[in-house]
């Protein structure tokens, strides 16, 4: 069963990331570090959206790894700046009734 990984927010994800918003592109494919240190994943960023807070910025959004729909967050306490790590997990797929 698939729990997820936490990727890096390096500056090609974050740069895909704010390109993605500019140009209000419907999809970008990204390759993100694994922290785990099993390599690369590409990842196909659909939705995202963005929160400013006072004390934290954060990112939050849809996508898919190798054909499969996750959900990402990125967290960054007291800035955008402060923090390296972005989560995925698998989303949960139901079945519909009919």
């Amino acid at each position: 069963m698939d729990n997820g990984f936490d990727g890096l927010m390096l500056a090609n994800v974050w740069n895909g990331l704010k390109l993605k918003k500019e140009k209000n592109m419907k999809s970008i494919s990204l390759k993100v570090l694994r922290m785990d240190g099993t390599g690369l994943e590409r990842v196909v960023f659909q939705e995202v959206m963005e929160t400013y807070l006072p004390n934290e910025y954060t990112l939050v959004g849809t996508c898919s790894i190798n054909g499969k729909p996750y959900t990402f967050e990125y967290r960054a306490p007291f800035g955008n700046a402060n923090h390296t790590v972005i989560g995925f997990k698998p989303m949960k797929v139901t079945a519909g009734v009919g």
